[in-house]
């Protein structure tokens, strides 16, 4: 009987996969897989561009039908540490969730939880006391990540954590005869992320994701020299880690802060360092950042290339984690061998939860549909009636018109009611030669009187029979006066009088206000 498992680590640029094949006599194989995502500088890549992404990847590879394996990342979760004093496994499925529930910044029902108890590491501290490690994500960025892999046909087996990865890869290599310390720190530098985890008396004390990689350093070469993403790829390829030292500053801060959070928890200080990931190939760059961390680098030369290829540390430690075992064994019953967070395991709670909201949503869309319908019909039931009352009123109008005016047309539409009276107007007009007879001579003579050369915009005109006021503007204030002067030459013109004179919003602009009373015949 031949078993596999696949652990599958989605990058942001590249999609990895480790296939571990165990036989019936027990000889393992492992099988490689990578493929490149194309546009690297894309921060979020589409669902939908992943998603065909991880279906060639599997359909090219032939992964499907196999028992997969996958992780979320540290900063997506709530990790903690929580020391109980009891060990009694019935106790312990109480008492968790709600000692989680006040060290996280969310309420417990928006939160999948699981938990794993670990070994004593020592002799410290009362026998009959548990350290559990917890996990607590987001329900909403748990159904994010099933639905990614559903969507691409996959449906995995353990959903566990990035860091917890490297913790089984520690593991693996010391079942494989590696000198491996019980206290290292283990670092893995991927394109987007860095991830963390530092290892006490055999077991994770700390795990983190730092938010930098090679990516990051990537970009800051591109934008340093100005050429392209793929050209300073390349160039990153070809330089030093000291060359490369000013863009690594932020890496080595952030690691340097966990190692002190890890010495103020456990009271003691890592002495040695393994670093993975593909940027952990760059030039020198594992040598030169364990000399920065004050940290020995554990010698990688013994260890075949096929064994542990730095670029699929987390994709290998997720195929070779033991079996996912039962609840007594995961709660200290029996012989315990990894520590798993299955994040899977709440994931048929999620699509409850799910359905329930769904069934709560459709009967709120329901109740809002008949609240709809009822609006609208007293809507339409009050625009009806006031309807019919307007219609009696104005027939009601139209009867008292026809009695006060009889052998009028009462037109009952305002706009031809106003054309009516604007042609009546004219029409009378007409007949009586007109109330401004005069206006265009008079008007005429007067801009005569104008100086000449002068710039003139009148914007408001008002005619009258003994009154002339305009609103106009000129280039000075001199200029304004000058046309005082020449409309006061005019002989029907009794006085000139200049107001509201002040500068324009632009260069050479003053406007003014001049009334001219006419004298009268």
């Amino acid at each position: 009987m031949v078993s596999d498992r696949v652990g599958l680590d989605i990058g942001q640029t590249t999609i990895k996969a480790v296939r571990l094949r165990r036989s019936f006599t027990g000889q393992e194989s492992l099988t490689y897989f990578k493929q490149d995502l194309p546009a690297p500088l894309e921060d979020h890549p589409s669902d939908t561009h992943l998603t065909d992404s991880l279906r060639r990847f599997f359909q090219v590879n032939k992964l499907a039908g196999v028992e997969i394996v996958t992780a979320l990342p540290c900063r997506d979760l709530f990790i903690r540490t929580l020391t109980l004093p009891f060990r009694d496994p019935q106790k312990l499925l109480q008492v968790v969730p709600f000692e989680v529930e006040n060290l996280i910044p969310l309420p417990l029902e928006e939160v999948a939880v699981d938990y794993q108890l670990l070994e004593p590491g020592g002799t410290d501290g009362p026998k009959n006391s548990a350290d559990v490690l917890v996990a607590a994500v987001p329900r909403t960025t748990l159904t994010q990540h099933v639905h990614l892999l559903a969507e691409a046909g996959i449906e995995p087996s353990l959903i566990d954590v990035d860091a917890l990865a490297l913790y089984s890869l520690l593991q693996h290599l010391s079942r494989q005869g590696l000198p491996v310390p019980p206290d290292v720190a283990m670092i893995d530098i991927g394109a987007s992320k860095t991830t963390v985890c530092l290892t006490h008396q055999g077991h994770p004390a700390v795990i983190r994701t730092i938010a930098w990689g090679g990516q990051q350093l990537t970009q800051a070469l591109a934008k340093r020299h100005s050429c392209s993403y793929a050209e300073a790829e390349e160039r990153k390829k070809d330089m030093s880690a000291h060359e490369l030292a000013p863009w690594l500053t932020s890496l080595v801060r952030d690691l340097q802060i966990t190692l002190h959070g890890y010495e103020t928890t456990t009271k003691a200080r890592l002495k040695q360092c393994w670093l993975s990931g593909g940027g952990s190939e760059l030039q020198d760059l594992p040598a030169w950042l364990a000399e920065e961390l004050d940290l020995a680098l554990i010698d990688q030369s013994t260890v075949p290339d096929k064994l542990c290829p730095p670029a699929f540390a987390i994709a290998l430690g997720l195929a070779v984690k033991p079996q996912r075992l039962k609840l007594g064994a995961r709660l200290g019953i029996g012989q315990q061998t990894s520590i798993a967070i299955n994040l899977n395991r709440v994931t048929t709670t999620v699509q409850g939860a799910q359905d329930s909201q769904r069934h709560d949503l459709w009967l709120a869309v329901a109740g809002l549909a008949g609240l709809l319908i009822l609006g609208l019909t007293d809507l339409s039931l009050n625009l009806w009636l006031k309807e019919q009352r307007a219609q009696r009123l104005h027939a009601a109008l139209q009867a008292q018109f026809q009695a006060q005016f009889p052998g009028m047309d009462a037109r009952t539409d305002e706009v031809d009611q106003a054309k009516s009276a604007l042609a009546s107007l004219r029409k009378t007009l007409a007949h009586l030669g007109g109330d401004q007879a005069g206006l265009l001579p008079l008007m005429r003579d007067l801009a005569q009187r104008l100086p000449k050369g002068i710039p003139l915009a009148i914007g408001t005109l008002t005619v009258e029979r003994t009154a002339i006021q305009l609103d106009a503007e000129t280039d000075s204030f001199e200029s304004v006066e000058k046309i005082k002067q020449g409309l006061l030459t005019f002989p029907d013109v009794q006085e000139v009088t200049v107001s509201d004179t002040r500068v324009g919003t632009s260069a050479n602009q003053v406007r003014f206000r001049v009334a001219v009373t006419l004298q009268t015949t």
